[in-house]
């Protein structure tokens, strides 16, 4: 899977150092516009590489607690997670775990009939006001866009994305309901990644995503 996303994670990694420095960009949600589209995979990668090519410390926070993965992906201490931070049980710094030099906050599954608890919204806007003093960037791996309101309902904490875009598998239909629905909650789009292909994004793409 590295192999088929490193070119494009490369550009998507320069991008977003380049809007640190010149916007001072330090937190960006990462997601798509249905599930399955390669979000974990690109977030987990792309803090590898804003870490080893820019020294840019990276925390990635899974924040997709209707499907986590980081927890099934490695090996991590159970309890220490997404789910004890909005329990209070812990402190964010506390649920902080190291996956090969990445800082990442796992997240452990939530039965359907148990209600969410605190929004989303707030739970990250207490990992963004932390983590500004410990990283230089965070990178939250939300739900689909279209599919849950997780990142809508976040625009308060963090007001930029990243979309990931599976080759030949997401329609024209489908982003352009992100760029509304996006725009509507005044997210911008900071970046996007064409994932699955060695190929430059196509034009149509990009200037439907541009706005």
């Amino acid at each position: 899977m590295q192999e088929r996303f490193e070119p494009a994670l490369v550009r998507l990694a320069a991008s977003v150092a380049l809007n640190r420095t010149q916007r001072g960009l330090r937190a960006v949600m990462v997601s798509s516009a249905r599930a399955g589209r390669g979000v974990t995979s690109t977030t987990l990668l792309l803090a590898q590489h804003l870490q080893n090519a820019y020294s840019i410390r990276t925390l990635a926070v899974e924040a997709n607690r209707y499907k986590p993965a980081f927890a099934a992906m490695f090996k991590l201490e159970p309890g220490r997670d997404l789910n004890a931070i909005v329990e209070n049980k812990l402190p964010v710094a506390a649920c902080v775990q190291q996956v090969n030099g990445i800082a990442v906050i796992p997240c452990s599954p939530i039965p359907a009939d148990t209600p969410l608890g605190p929004s989303i919204c707030s739970v990250l806007h207490r990992i963004a006001s932390w983590s500004a003093t410990e990283y230089d960037m965070l990178l939250a791996d939300m739900p689909s866009v279209l599919e849950h309101t997780d990142v809508t309902a976040s625009a308060n904490a963090i007001a930029h994305l990243l979309l990931v875009v599976r080759a030949g598998h997401c329609s024209y239909d489908d982003l352009e309901k992100v760029r509304r629905v996006l725009t509507a909650a005044q997210i911008e789009i900071a970046g996007s990644i064409l994932a699955g292909e060695r190929r430059m994004m196509p034009g149509w793409l990009e200037k439907l995503l541009g706005g």
